[in-house]
């Protein structure tokens, strides 16, 4: 059952009354519980030292393990007609919301947050079905050292890890001015084959925006499936727009999808177009090869086409290919409209009850079909033979008739 237990409008803070010599850990943990509601919660690490070592002592904003949580908007009532609209804020910390999955199937919503200067942004550890949407990060700001060798030089919005059925959308990723560690926007490390979409998110002066490491396919050119690139706009990136790089045994069997959008729809991301740096800046790929299908003309002046990417991407617009309109999934609140937002491309309770109807009748019809197979469709008859049989022979004879 869902936990009744729930945050709104709370501050979570570390500052200099903290003391040092006691490593903060994390301002929320959640462990083994369903539906722990945070609605306009600041969760932050103010401390005036400059912590660079270790960058753990920043703590986490929200640490769930086996548990699932639920990040959104709070609509704070000022009186008669006026309310304002109060967003979920972690600043400052190792991690903004980190969850992870050992043995439960529970997951994870953060919707419209806000997300400065976190070493990683939201961290996901083998949590499927999770929704992340809608949220800003700012990237870069955070001069703390993480002494994991390899996150020592990153920072990252949202890190996808062993984790399938994701919705990741309409999130926003930038740089703060002069960053002090190279920026990844979304990085999906082994997400498997499952067909997965990171969808219509936008990137602008990140170092990487979109980076997949590991086996996010299934490395089929026939029967394609795997992560997706659709829809995401990518602008004035340092390095990357896209980068796919496999790592550890078995690279040849590594990288995304196939196909990125087909011959009948485009993928619709937006490309920056600078190789200034990285000669393969828009789309570099070092996985399985990928046909890339866009809309519109091989010219600089077309966003939609991948002008400088890696050899082993196929790049097709071919003139049956149609545009991808690349609308929104998710409304979010607004100052104007703080109640407002939720689902766009979600059924109106109607349609659910329409198909809940359809397949009631249709579970009543197998039902039937079922007793006929047991009974030859005449149950009262049998019952009757059982109630006045009176020799053991008889009755097994009878039910071995039908």
């Amino acid at each position: 059952l869902p936990n009744k237990s729930y945050f709104t409008n709370c501050t979570f803070i570390t500052d200099a009354d903290h003391r040092s010599e006691h490593p903060f850990s994390a301002h929320a943990t959640a462990w083994g519980v369903k539906d722990i509601y945070f609605r306009g919660c600041t969760f932050e690490n103010a401390h005036s030292i400059d912590r660079t070592t270790p960058a753990q002592s920043l703590g986490v904003g929200i640490q769930a393990i086996d548990a699932s949580i639920v990040v959104e908007d709070y609509v704070l009532n000022n009186g008669i007609n006026s309310t304002t609209l109060v967003r979920s804020q972690f600043k400052n910390l190792h991690h903004g919301v980190w969850v992870a999955n050992e043995s439960s199937v529970y997951t994870a919503r953060v919707k419209h947050a806000q997300f400065e200067n976190c070493l990683r942004g939201i961290r996901n550890e083998g949590v499927n079905l999770t929704t992340f949407v809608g949220n800003e990060f700012t990237l870069g700001g955070n001069p703390a050292i993480d002494p994991d060798a390899f996150f020592t030089q990153y920072d990252e919005g949202v890190v996808l890890r062993h984790a399938a059925g994701f919705s990741v959308e309409q999130n926003s990723f930038t740089n703060v001015a002069n960053p002090k560690h190279i920026t990844l926007g979304i990085r999906a490390d082994g997400t498997g084959a499952s067909d997965n979409r990171i969808y219509n998110n936008a990137f602008a002066a990140i170092h990487a925006a979109n980076v997949a490491n590991r086996v996010n396919t299934n490395a089929s050119s026939s029967l394609p499936t795997g992560l997706r690139y659709e829809c995401n706009s990518n602008a004035d990136n340092v390095l990357y727009d896209i980068c796919v790089a496999p790592n550890g045994a078995q690279q040849q069997l590594q990288g995304i999808k196939a196909a990125q959008g087909s011959l009948s729809l485009s993928a619709g991301n937006t490309f920056s177009h600078d190789n200034s740096i990285i000669a393969e800046s828009d789309f570099y790929n070092s996985g399985v090869g990928v046909s890339y299908y866009y809309y519109g003309s091989d010219s600089l002046f077309n966003l939609q086409y991948p002008a400088y990417v890696s050899a082993s991407i196929l790049v097709d617009n071919s003139a049956g290919i149609n545009e991808n309109v690349c609308g929104n999934n998710y409304a979010f609140p607004t100052e104007e409209n703080p109640d407002g937002g939720g689902c766009i491309t979600c059924l109106p309770f109607v349609e659910y009850a329409g198909y809940y109807d359809l397949h009631r009748a249709a579970q009543i019809v197998y039902n039937a079909q079922y007793s006929a197979l047991i009974d030859g469709g005449n149950t009262a008859a049998l019952l009757y033979m059982l109630d006045t049989a009176s020799v053991a022979n008889k009755l097994r004879d009878s039910l071995l008739a039908y």
